[in-house]
């Protein structure tokens, strides 16, 4: 007796534990798989998709387009935006974080390389003064919500954000290496001779092709 309650209680102790492990993993990116604590552009979604909720997770807002025609792809009919949050690009890397709602929020779009984050580049301000301000330092074009979406849709088609694909259009090609694809900027150092995790962003390596 005593021993068959010995063994329920360490079954519980060990899936507590199981639990707890994983509710530990860091948040990542549900159309790319990185690890969007170290995006600079990160956002959170409350999505309806034929009745069903779910909270989805993105790097990028280019992640963002990229997950709305899969899902529309895979046969989904009615997607609606309960709610959402994007991140305060000046508040990044900062004690106080802070999370924008991205109808209110000024963009810079079509920037130089922002850390952690994939191409389309894309920062979001809660002001357009402070949009403005930043200009200089990190380039691109004032944009309100509205905007920047009418931009982002009649892009597309072209852009298919090809920075997911490979990330390597910018290096020299070597043989039999493994790069992470993110196009940030952050992870330019990580290189290996077989495939497997980037350890800074959680992105599955790529093998760098000839170009």
């Amino acid at each position: 007796m005593y021993k068959y309650l010995i063994a329920m209680l360490a079954m519980v102790i060990f899936a507590t534990a199981a639990w707890a492990q994983k509710d530990d993993e860091p948040i990542r990116c549900d159309t790319c798989g990185m690890f969007c604590e170290k995006s600079s552009t990160r956002m959170q979604m409350e999505l309806n998709i034929d009745g069903e909720k779910g909270l989805y997770h993105f790097e990028s807002l280019g992640c963002v387009f990229n997950k709305m025609a899969e899902l529309k792809e895979g046969g989904a009919k009615e997607i609606k935006v309960a709610n959402a949050m994007i991140l305060d690009y000046s508040t990044f890397g900062t004690d106080d974080e802070q999370m924008l709602d991205p109808h209110e929020a000024w963009y810079l779009v079509g920037t130089s390389r922002l850390k952690g984050s994939m191409a389309p580049f894309i920062a979001a301000f809660a002001t357009k003064d402070m949009a403005t301000s930043m200009q200089d330092e990190l380039g691109g074009e004032v944009m309100d919500h509205d905007s920047m979406a009418a931009q982002m849709v009649g892009d597309d088609e072209d852009r298919k954000h090809d920075g997911h694909d490979d990330g390597s259009k910018e290096m020299h090609a070597m043989a039999d290496v493994y790069i992470c694809p993110c196009s940030g900027g952050c992870c330019d150092d990580i290189k290996s001779d077989k495939p497997g995790e980037c350890p800074k962003c959680g992105m599955q390596l790529v093998k760098k092709e000839d170009k």
